[in-house]
């Protein structure tokens, strides 16, 4: 564990699920979901959505001033999209390939804002980018893993910082948008933990890792909620991406 904020509150009463409470208050609707899509949706209805845009608005009030460009990109990806950011052919079994196209849904908004500048020159760093954008998983080897609920789920909304900066900057940077996280979850008053991820369970361009496990008191456990890594130039020596530093090459 890296880091910690926040106890857990003593309850006096029995909490109920995110999934539980939402159905009962007519917030969310898996049933309808799951008649419309299949096993594995849910929809967030009245009050949720615009709890949901509430907590973007309040994420993006926050990381703007410091630089980021809010992009929302193509949710459809190539393969040679999909290469680059490394998550072919290592994790192709999460993505949701189109029948008769050359496309797949984005697991991650950062899979299309990398291809959006592949064989690009950056003339200045950093870039600093801001996806917003649905997502879409297969959930591959989850099955029997939460299935009541909506923690793993096929489509989900999502904010990603994605910054491309000159190597000596690379720490900075992984530390500021883990900073960034922190910061929505202790204005939030949800309890977390940071953890530094095994080197076993990276996938394939991350150097570097950090989860950041929020308390839920239903499970009476931490739970993997944000995402943090440091990818060096794995990404930008697959995407041909680079970088000119004065009048030279």
């Amino acid at each position: 564990m890296v880091s910690a904020w926040g106890e857990p509150a003593t309850l006096t009463f029995e909490p109920q699920h995110a999934h539980e409470l939402g159905t009962a208050l007519g917030l969310i609707d898996t049933a309808g979901a799951v008649r419309a899509a299949g096993s594995r949706f849910y929809a967030l209805c009245d009050d949720a959505v615009l709890l949901r845009n509430a907590l973007v608005r309040l994420f993006l009030d926050h990381v703007r001033p410091q630089g980021f460009t809010l992009v929302s990109p193509p949710v459809l990806a190539k393969p040679a999209t999909l290469r680059a950011s490394g998550y072919l052919p290592f994790q192709g079994v999460d993505n949701f390939a189109l029948r008769d196209e050359d496309l797949s849904l984005v697991g991650t908004s950062e899979q299309t804002i990398l291809g959006m500048h592949m064989d690009a020159t950056f003339e200045s760093l950093p870039a600093a980018f801001l996806g917003d954008s649905m997502c879409f998983r297969t959930e591959s080897g989850s099955y029997g893993k939460d299935t009541a609920g909506i923690i793993r789920s096929h489509q989900f909304y999502k904010l990603e910082q994605f910054i491309f900066c000159h190597p000596d900057d690379s720490e900075h940077w992984f530390q500021q948008a883990l900073a960034n996280e922190e910061w929505l979850l202790r204005v939030l008053s949800i309890p977390y933990q940071v953890i530094n991820t095994p080197s076993g369970d990276l996938g394939a361009p991350a150097a570097l890792k950090y989860d950041t496990e929020a308390w839920f008191p239903a499970q009476g456990k931490y739970r993997e909620l944000t995402s943090n890594s440091n990818l060096w130039d794995f990404q930008t020596a697959r995407g041909h991406i680079r970088y000119k530093i004065g009048t030279g090459k």
